[in-house]
């Protein structure tokens, strides 16, 4: 995110893994939403070339606002495009701020990055697990009421060599006790897409492409025999699924 002395609003630069303006469109299509605003689509997309552009309109905590988004197709293998958006006050003229987003969207130079060759040996071929457990129980001295409770959560990713990979999670909640019947609660998900490893400054960042086109990017790094990637500790294994 961008910001500006003179031009009122932020400005949002955002990689996306978009690999066809049909893909791109529909993406836009569905507005903008974060923690904080809520965008929709406001005017019909202007297609030119590799270049998308949209009016929005929305809020953020009450406040009524407006915007407009570029989107770019690049669709190397290293960027498949970004995405450039201001958003300002609805009562305010943006047209300085359209003339910003479409001047960097003028100037955009995609570089290719420095590829990790030695954490990409490291992970493909191979899976990162990531478990966790807990466990609690109540009673009162005499026994007459008790809760307990059991939770554990599971992250699995497999790194295929071929550049693939696919992460699959789940979650198991159960609960007991006095006058509470049974209660357990499962959930499965999983998701699939791209990835490679990156020399960013000092730090080695694996990126990933999830199918959705959401791009993500996370430091990794091996410690006492661990891996550590997005605030979770891994341990390192073969796997079946693919090279």
């Amino acid at each position: 995110m961008l910001g500006h002395e003179v031009l009122s609003g932020p400005i949002f630069i955002m990689e996306h893994g978009h690999e066809t303006m049909n893909q791109l469109q529909k993406v836009f299509e569905l507005g903008y939403t974060d923690e904080n605003m809520t965008l929709v689509v406001s005017s019909s997309a202007i297609v030119s070339g590799n270049r998308i552009s949209m009016s929005l309109s929305g809020t953020a905590q009450g406040t009524p606002l407006k915007g407009e988004a570029i989107g770019l197709i690049n669709n190397s293998d290293y960027c498949k495009g970004i995405v450039i958006m201001t958003v300002t006050m609805e009562s305010e003229d943006n047209t300085k701020q359209k003339e910003a987003i479409n001047s960097i969207a003028n100037s955009v130079i995609y570089v290719k990055p420095t590829a990790s060759k030695t954490w990409i040996q490291k992970l493909g071929g191979y899976k990162l697990v990531s478990r966790d457990s807990y466990s609690t129980n109540t009673s009162t001295p005499d026994g007459s009421y008790y809760t307990g409770g059991t939770s554990s959560s599971s992250n699995t990713i497999v790194f295929c060599s071929n550049g693939s990979f696919s992460n699959s999670r789940s979650s198991y909640t159960a609960l007991s006790g006095s006058g509470l019947d049974s209660n357990l609660d499962q959930s499965n998900d999983s998701d699939r897409g791209t990835w490679s490893v990156l020399e960013i400054g000092s730090n080695n960042v694996v990126k990933m492409i999830y199918e959705d086109g959401t791009v993500v990017y996370h430091p990794i790094s091996r410690e006492d025999g661990f891996y550590y990637m997005a605030n979770d500790k891994y341990t390192k294994g073969p796997n079946d699924s693919c090279e």
